[in-house]
């Protein structure tokens, strides 16, 4: 299937849906753009986007991204406070917050699926385990 362009869309789905084009474009743009918002907000650490998939939060990625804002958030704070080095701080440590709340949400997940996993082959390794036959 050929890929389709944005400006190609809005019109069939405003034709199709019979509505304004402006106004279906509106609901794109409003769509996409909560979408962006929630994964550079780090509102969870899997977003869900219909019809396309689970974008999950990458664990490794954002250990390295928190070393780099703890260092840039020491790096302001033993710099001059001004107004200008206050805001960045304050948006520093709402990152570096933001970031350790997703890891600890991404590490309690794993866990529960490790704990599921285990759970499973245990209740395996005892179906296969014979019992033993009573003395007749």
């Amino acid at each position: 299937m050929p890929p389709r362009k944005h400006k190609d869309l809005i019109p069939k789905a405003a034709e199709l849906l019979q509505k304004d084009p402006t106004f279906v474009r509106d609901c794109v743009d409003f769509y996409w753009k909560e979408i962006r918002q929630s994964a550079s907000k780090l509102k969870g650490p899997l977003i869900l986007i219909h019809n396309f998939g689970y974008f999950s939060f990458r664990l490794a990625r954002a250990k390295e991204n928190l070393t780099v804002y703890k260092a840039a958030a020491e790096k302001y704070s033993k710099m001059e406070p001004t107004f200008r080095n206050h805001a960045i701080l304050s948006s520093i440590k709402e990152r570096i917050s933001q970031i350790e709340k997703c890891i600890v949400l991404k590490e309690e997940e794993i866990e529960k699926f490790k704990r599921i996993a285990k759970e499973k082959a245990d209740e395996e390794s005892e179906k296969n385990i014979r019992k033993p036959e009573e003395d007749i």
